[in-house]
C-alpha cells in the first residue's frame, strides 16, 4: 500500500459513520411557556423551577427567548427540586439514542452544590444517573449525553435535578432534545496491497 493509502486508511470508519444520518426528533423543549406541556416539578417554593423572567434573570444558556430555571440566589436558601420531562421510547429499528441540552450551571461559595441529570427506564420509579455537575461552573455549555443504551425501553423519563447547600446561583436549561438515530451498522471494508477498487462515499482508494 503506498504512502497515500496509509494515510486514508484509517479514515474508512469516519467516512462510513458519516452515511449514518437518519434521525427522528423523540422530544423537544424550549420552555417558550410554563409550565411545559407534560413535564412536572418536583420540591416547590422558592427556588423551584420555574420560567426565566428576562426583567429580572437573562438566559444565559445560549437559548432563544427563556429557559427553565432552579434559582437559590433568587431564594437566599437552600433548595432541592427537580424537572422531570413527559414520558416517551425510542422508535422500533432505533440503533441509537441521544439526549441534548443548552445549559447554565452558575456555581458561586457553596461548593456542595450539585446539578444532576438523570434517565428512568420506569416511570420515575428509579433513577440512574447520567451526568453530575458539581465544584466548578458550566457557563452556557451544549451537553450531549449517550441514551443507546436505553433502545427498547417504553417509559422513559429524564430528570434535571438542583440540589443546593444555602443561598447560591442557579441552574438554568434550555433547548432539550431527544433523538433517535436509525442507521446501518457500518461496516469497515479489510485493506490488504493496494486495497485495488475499494471505496465508500466520500473516499475511494484506487
Amino acid at each position: 500500500m503506498n504512502r497515500t493509502k496509509r494515510l486514508l486508511a484509517p479514515l474508512l470508519p469516519l467516512a462510513l459513520a458519516g452515511v449514518c444520518a437518519a434521525q427522528t426528533v423523540v422530544l423537544t423543549e424550549n420552555f417558550s411557556s410554563w409550565p411545559p406541556p407534560g413535564w412536572s416539578v418536583e420540591g416547590s417554593g422558592c427556588g423551584a423551577w420555574a420560567r426565566t423572567d428576562p426583567a429580572l434573570l437573562a438566559n444565559y444558556t445560549g437559548g432563544s427567548t427563556t429557559s427553565a430555571v432552579a434559582n437559590s440566589d433568587h431564594c437566599g436558601g437552600s433548595v432541592d427540586t427537580a424537572l422531570v420531562s413527559p414520558p416517551f421510547a425510542f422508535p422500533a429499528g432505533a440503533t441509537g439514542g441521544r439526549l441534548e441540552f443548552k445549559h447554565d450551571f452558575f456555581l458561586g461559595t457553596f461548593l456542595a452544590d450539585q446539578a444532576n441529570v438523570a434517565i428512568s427506564s420506569d416511570g420515575g420509579t428509579s433513577w440512574t444517573p447520567l451526568k453530575a455537575y458539581a465544584s466548578a461552573s458550566n457557563r452556557g455549555v451544549v451537553e450531549a449525553l449517550d441514551l443507546t443504551g436505553y433502545l427498547g425501553a417504553t417509559d422513559l423519563r429524564v430528570r434535571f435535578q438542583l440540589t443546593t447547600s444555602g443561598g447560591d446561583w442557579w441552574w438554568q436549561v434550555d433547548d432539550v432534545v431527544v433523538t433517535a438515530f436509525t442507521c446501518p451498522i457500518p461496516v469497515v471494508p479489510t485493506i490488504s496491497g493496494e486495497a485495488e477498487g475499494c471505496s465508500v462515499p466520500g473516499l475511494t482508494l484506487s
